[in-house]
């Protein structure tokens, strides 16, 4: 069982598509799934017009991730349908942990599993990487072929062992977004 991380997503010409692409490609039969959307502040770019994020972050998904150029910023969990926000931390202060913990923002209402703020772009791109992640999981995994015929959400807890389940069959290679020096 194994899982990748794409790191150095705060480097300049990071490429998350071209990544997945690479590993697809170099690894034939793995199977990779993103789990995670790179997050960036892209300078000059209005993504959001929401209240959830600042409107400068945008959300890459794999086939527009060259296209934009910016700081790496943080990632969306697709599983949990959640945004993770790393603090600008400067070096000096990285001892202190404190300083460091990533701000958490739900895109989904717990109780009514709706969006919290339909309008932002982050949760767009979010929902449809997620329909992406479920209708690739339906391909190898028939619990989750059952929810996707029936056009029904399975639960955070359901995606989770469909994903344990297809990594240790090996039938998939769940994929993650990082930068070893921020979060």
């Amino acid at each position: 069982p194994c899982l990748a991380v794409i790191n150095k997503m705060d480097k300049e010409g990071c490429n998350f598509g071209n990544a997945m692409q690479s590993l697809q490609h170099k690894l034939p039969g793995a199977n990779p799934i993103p789990m995670q959307l790179p997050l960036f502040r892209a300078e000059g770019k209005s993504g959001s017009g929401s209240n959830l994020v600042d409107s400068n972050i945008v959300a890459l998904s794999v086939e527009e991730s060259g296209s934009i150029s910016g700081d790496f910023v943080g990632c969306v969990d697709l599983v949990h349908m959640r945004i993770i926000i790393w603090p600008d931390v400067a070096s000096a202060a990285l001892a202190n942990v404190d300083e460091c913990t990533p701000r958490v923002i739900p895109l989904l209402d717990s109780r009514t599993h709706e969006p919290i703020d339909p309008k932002c772009h982050v949760t767009r791109e979010a929902q449809a990487a997620r329909e992406d992640l479920i209708a690739s999981l339906a391909d190898i995994d028939e619990a989750i072929e059952e929810y996707f015929l029936n056009e029904q959400e399975p639960s955070n807890a359901e995606l989770r062992s469909a994903l344990r389940r297809a990594t240790l069959d090996r039938k998939a290679l769940p994929v993650m977004a990082a930068a070893a020096l921020k979060g």
